[in-house]
């Protein structure tokens, strides 16, 4: 993604301001300007629909975080005040034991359920460390896909400045023919 976007800023340099009018000054240079536009929304958009898949995979580790999150602070932060002890079921927050297991006449490893005290404390702990980690990378997702659209935008600009950059040319081209002719015909009837 680094990459990425030094050779957008490149490419967003060359094709505005001054140096478009140094660099794609030509009929060839702005064709070539406007492919390398065209290709760059195509990565830039395949590239936004990758982070914006990756966003939603890393949306699902969030609300899990929020769920666990919610029942300890219910369930086991509060409880331990009033001596009541309280399971949390693995199995309702879709987090399964490996049943091929029971196929070859063995438990599979884990638990369906955490009672222990230690060990809920010890489970709550773990998610309050881990879920701030994914609610960051989901921002930070969030901001890679805005920065994306943004590239989208100022390509999709630069390909149409260059578009029409390459009419204004070949107008000015088709008025400089006539003003030709019409002065060499003006100057050979004299």
């Amino acid at each position: 993604m680094g990459l990425f976007a030094i050779l957008l800023l490149v490419f967003g340099f060359l094709a505005t301001g001054a140096t478009r009018k140094n660099v794609y000054s030509g009929n060839k240079c702005i064709m070539g300007g406007r492919v390398s536009a065209g290709f760059f929304m195509c990565i830039s958009y395949l590239l936004n629909l990758v982070w914006i898949g990756m966003l939603g995979v890393g949306v699902v580790p969030v609300v899990a975080y929020l769920m666990v999150s919610s029942r300890c602070d219910n369930s086991v932060y509060n409880k331990y005040q009033t001596g009541q002890v309280t399971c949390i079921n693995l199995n309702h927050y879709g987090i399964y034991r490996n049943q091929s297991y029971i196929a070859i006449g063995q438990l599979p490893p884990g638990k369906e359920s955490v009672c222990d005290p230690n060990d809920l404390r010890r489970l709550c702990d773990k998610i309050a460390e881990a879920g701030p980690l994914f609610c960051v990378a989901c921002a930070g997702a969030i901001v890679i896909i805005m920065g994306m659209t943004n590239f989208l935008l100022t390509l999709a600009t630069n390909y149409t400045r260059l578009k029409i950059s390459k009419e204004l040319t070949e107008y000015r081209d088709a008025v400089d023919m006539e003003e030709l002719e019409l002065n060499s015909r003006d100057g050979g009837s004299r």
